[in-house]
């Protein structure tokens, strides 16, 4: 591979890891209610007074943990029987003692069915 003037040799794989896009769910009124992805939350100017995260993978903990530091009311609404599903499940454990232990309210074994503008969510369980 070049990179420039460089040459670069790989002896069994070469990555490619320029980015990727955000994948939104299809819950009736999620797009209509213009949700953040990595992206908007990363790079947003304010904190709100509250989130919901959709997701309790490593990027949502991730986020859902810093917004939570930064004084806003967070609920991270997971589909699976825990957090960060494809880790160890002591760290799913330890994870949601911590972040309830710090407000966080972690909703478990849900999924969203609707999102609505005005604030409510409907879910299912």
């Amino acid at each position: 591979m070049s990179v420039g003037d460089q040459r670069y040799e790989a002896r069994s794989a070469v990555v490619v890891a320029v980015g990727s896009a955000a994948a939104v769910p299809p819950i009736q009124g999620l797009a209509d209610a213009r949700p953040w992805t990595s992206h908007e939350v990363t790079t947003a100017r304010e904190i709100p007074t509250g989130l919901i995260v959709l997701g309790g993978g490593v990027v949502g903990v991730e986020m859902a943990q810093a917004y939570s530091e930064l004084g806003a009311t967070v609920t991270i609404v997971e589909a699976l029987d825990r957090l960060v599903a494809g880790e160890e499940p002591f760290v799913a454990d330890e994870l949601s003692a911590a972040f309830r232990e710090r407000g966080i309210d972690i909703r478990l074994a849900v999924t969203a069915e609707a999102v609505h503008r005005d604030g409510r969510v409907s879910r299912s369980s």
